[in-house]
Parts: structure tokens; C-alpha cells; sequence
């Protein structure tokens, strides 16, 4: 599931395994909208800068543009090969990103859908990608590896960013737009010119591979979530680890900082939502309800529900189960490593046996219809 806020904070918007969208009263948690069209698993969401729309990216290999207030279907972009696996609007609002399992970056037009530009360098499937805050650069991080640094109005790669010993599961900009922060299956997190490519920082701590990153508002802390089921906040200038927050009984599969930087916000495989203080590592609040995994989380930028301990809404009840399997990918290339990772006993029982999953004699758990591997199922 992904779950993003408006930018006045009123709505949210999920998109779910059950191949819907909805959108939500941030205050009553009453069904606004239900936006259907979607052939498959819909892995990304978000909201353009003025709110007006909402872009989804899916398991159908699609992307759907929506009116925010009635729910219409605007635009069907249609372009990629392979699942989309991370989709983000532009800081203007005039163009959508999208990354995907088939290896490219498309940029989009988002008011006529046309295809712009379709970035191609990485070799394996497209986990993340982001704007920069002036939006003239994308970043984008691959099972690869690798993090690439395009222009975003000409395609040209800038940058080639290599550290990492594993797959990139997220990457996004500081607010000023001069570092990069990565997360990756090598458990590690790097810091990185954003001009120059340049390896700042590495950010040694999880014991098991980084799902999300993010920065604080002010650029001061970075956040990371991780396979371990812990979040560290890190001192973003010189790499010390200042807390850790634990709490969630399975792996954290996104975080991010409110907009005044005082609490953080994860997501876990234990179905539940956390607010942390930012400052102490004190747990807020859990927020229970869901009933399968929360993979993605997101603050609105007034923050009207991490304020005095008001209670966040309930964003959306998806049972988990093998028709609606999150996406799991590991890498490949780096197999010895993730088979030590603490995958939890049921990914590896329960929920494989259904209509998009098949395995092999060696041991890899591979998407129908494509010839991405999933997962490797140590004997």
C-alpha cells in the first residue's frame, strides 16, 4: 500500500494491492472517492503540488492522472514494459516522474500524459526515483546498485553515484538541493554531493538492509527505516547515529520527518503506524487498524494530525493475503548477504503460494508474465 497527504493536509489518498484507490477525509477518515481502473497492485501514489490531481503508478505497468475532488480518470499514461514501481510529480507540478521494473525513467507531461523523455543507463529494475527541490534534476536508485543524477528537461545522465553492494531501495534530495541520501540492501546509507557525485558520508548501524530514507525539514537529521525493524535518526553533517527507535515487531518500510521536523512517522510489516518524538526516540502513538502492511507513509505538509497527540486517521484496511502479496524485491546479484536478512517466516510460507507467484528448483521466487527474480528462498 502507499499513502500519501494533500498539500492542504485535508485528504489522503492510499493505493492498495486490491488494485483501487481512495481517497479519505483526514479528519472523520470518512471514503471520499473510490478511484477504480487499475488492472493490478497499485504500488505508488501521490498528490501534485496545488493538490488538484493524483498520480498512481502500478503492477499493470501503468499510470492513471486523477481529479482529486470527483475521482475522474484524466490521463492513462501508458509506456513502460514492466511494473511502475515509484511515481513523484515535479516541484511546478508540470511533469511526472515514473520508475520502473522494465529499467527506465519516464518523464511525463501531466496535463496531455505525453511522454517527454525516457531516461535509459540502469540494469536492473527502477526502485525510487525523486525531483530535485528546483526540479531540474531526478534522481534515481536501481537494484543496480547503482543512483543515477539525470537532467530532467534534456534526459542526460550527470551523474553516476557507485558505493553501494546492493540494490538502491530509496533516494531522495536535501532540501537545498546539495546532497543525496540512499538506502540500500547492503544494511548501509550514503551521503552524496548532489553537484559532484562525491561520497560524503556512510552511515553504518542497521543489520539488515535500509527500505526508506528520508531528511528533516531543516537538512540536519536523516531518517532511515530498515529489514531490522528499527528506525535510526542520524546526524546528516557528520554521520553519527543520535537515536533508535524501536518498537515495530517486523520490518520498517517507510519513514518520513513531519513538516517542522519535530516527529517522525513510520510504517512496518506489524501493520502499524508509529509517531515518534524526533528528539527523545519517545513513541508517540501506535496507530492500529490496518490488516496487512503498512509499506508507505507520509505527513501533510501543516501536520494537522502530529500536533498535541491528536490521533491520526486510519488510512486504509487491505487484508493481506496471497492474492495481494507486497512487492518484495531482492537482489540478485547480491544473493549471500540477503539470504542472511530476517525475512519474516510467513513471507517465506504463507504467502507464496497463489496466481502471481512461481518458484524454481534454485530456490528464486519469480512474477509471472515477467523475468524478474522476487525472491531467493534459502534451502
Amino acid at each position: 500500500m502507499s499513502v500519501a497527504f494533500s498539500p492542504d493536509g485535508i485528504h489522503i489518498v492510499s493505493g492498495s494491492w486490491d488494485n483501487t484507490i481512495y481517497v479519505w477525509d483526514s479528519s472523520t477518515g470518512a471514503e471520499l472517492l473510490h478511484l477504480t481502473g487499475h488492472t493490478s497492485d497499485v504500488n505508488s501514489v501521490a498528490y501534485s503540488p496545488d493538490g488538484i490531481h493524483i498520480v498512481s503508478g502500478s503492477m499493470d505497468n501503468t499510470i492513471y492522472v486523477w481529479d482529486s475532488s470527483t475521482g475522474a480518470e484524466l490521463l492513462h499514461l501508458i509506456g513502460h514494459t514492466e511494473c511502475v514501481n515509484s511515481v513523484a510529480f515535479s516541484p511546478d507540478g508540470t511533469h511526472i516522474a515514473s520508475g520502473s521494473w522494465d529499467k527506465t525513467i519516464c518523464v511525463w507531461d501531466s496535463s496531455t500524459g505525453a511522454e517527454v523523455l525516457q531516461l535509459t543507463g540502469h540494469t536492473e529494475c527502477v526502485n525510487s526515483v525523486a525531483f530535485s527541490p528546483d526540479g531540474t534534476h531526478i534522481v534515481s536508485g536501481s537494484m543496480d546498485h547503482t543512483i543515477y543524477v539525470w537532467n530532467s528537461s534534456t534526459g542526460a545522465k550527470q551523474l553516476q553515484l557507485a558505493g553501494h553492494t546492493g540494490g538502491v531501495n530509496s533516494v531522495a534530495f536535501s532540501p537545498d538541493g546539495t546532497h543525496i541520501v540512499s538506502g540500500s540492501w547492503d544494511k548501509t546509507i550514503f551521503v552524496w554531493d548532489s553537484s559532484t557525485g562525491a561520497e560524503l558520508l556512510q552511515l553504518i548501524g542497521h543489520t539488515g538492509g535500509v527500505n526508506s530514507v528520508a531528511f528533516s525539514p531543516d537538512g540536519t537529521h536523516i531518517v532511515s527505516g530498515s529489514w531490522d525493524k528499527t528506525i535510526c535518526v542520524w546526524d546528516s553533517s557528520t554521520g553519527a547515529e543520535l537515536l533508535q527507535l524501536t518498537g515495530h515487531t517486523e520490518c520498517v518500510n517507510s519513514v518520513a520527518f513531519s513538516p517542522d521536523g519535530i516527529h517522525i512517522v513510520s510504517g512496518s510489516w506489524d501493520n502499524t503506524i508509529c509517531v515518534w518524538d524526533s528528539s527523545t526516540g519517545a513513541e508517540l502513538l501506535q496507530l492500529t487498524g490496518h490488516t496487512g502492511t503498512v509499506n508507505s507513509v507520509a505527513l501533510s505538509p501543516d501536520a494537522p494530525h502530529t500536533g498535541s497527540g491528536e490521533t491520526m486517521v486510519h488510512i486504509c484496511n487491505v487484508p493481506l493475503n496471497a492474492e495481494h502479496l507486497p512487492t518484495v524485491l531482492i537482489d540478485p546479484h547480491n544473493v549471500s548477504p540477503l539470504a542472511k536478512q530476517d525475512i519474516p517466516t510467513e513471507i517465506l510460507t504463507t504467502r507464496l503460494l497463489n496466481s502471481h507467484w512461481y518458484s524454481t528448483t534454485d530456490g528464486w521466487l519469480n512474477l509471472k508474465n515477467t523475468k524478474q527474480h522476487l525472491m531467493w528462498v534459502p534451502s
